[in-house]
């Protein structure tokens, strides 16, 4: 299944997890899930790639319950695992960095 495809599948999830589901020109700078009053919904910022907007929707998706998750495409769950474990190794990353002193001041 191609990135296009998998795109439409992943946005047909959102919507059956109850999510409205707005496509919208956000300049390439942001998109994802939040609430607005109450409600699930999720942006896609239509500036980005598909594949982009791909990870906004399997983000988005990681949501549900893990039972939900197992009745999605293969395809989406492991899109879905490949974020996790992508987000995982960068956390590690951030831990790994030590950090920074203050400069002494002058007395």
């Amino acid at each position: 299944m191609g990135t296009l495809e998998l795109l439409e599948v992943a946005r047909e999830w959102a919507h059956r997890a109850g999510f409205e589901v707005r496509e919208e020109w956000l300049g390439g700078v942001a998109g994802g899930a939040c609430r607005i009053k109450g409600k699930k919904v999720l942006f896609i910022d239509i500036a980005l790639p598909p594949a982009e907007r791909l990870e906004q929707v399997l983000q988005a998706l990681e949501q549900l319950t893990p039972e939900d998750r197992a009745q999605m495409p293969p395809q989406l769950r492991q899109g879905i695992e490949a974020q996790r474990q992508q987000a995982a190794g960068c956390q590690e990353k951030f831990k790994a960095v030590e950090p920074r002193q203050p400069p002494p001041t002058a007395s």
